[in-house]
């Protein structure tokens, strides 16, 4: 089986990419099931967090689907609470 994987290459930084899910979560517009602790634990930590590495698929997933032509408010009350 073939998998047409494709790399991807931010353009801004990693900070600045995870910040912009801070407004979609206030908002409850992405919402945590309780059993999904390590992701949470890593946004509440995040920056300065050892490990970024969920946060930062989060921010992939939405990112994808806002270039696919959603909007931030589509995609979170779509696909979002889905992802995990």
């Amino acid at each position: 089986m073939y998998l047409p994987i494709k790399g991807i290459k931010p353009k801004v930084s990693k900070e600045l990419r995870i910040q912009k899910l801070s407004p979609l979560i206030e908002n409850g517009l992405i919402r945590f099931r309780r059993n999904q602790k390590l992701l949470i634990d890593q946004l509440i930590e995040f920056p300065k967090g050892a490990h970024d590495d969920l946060p930062d698929a989060l921010e992939m997933a939405v990112s994808g689907l806002e270039r696919a032509g959603e909007t931030k408010s589509a995609v979170a009350r779509r696909y979002i609470r889905r992802l995990f």
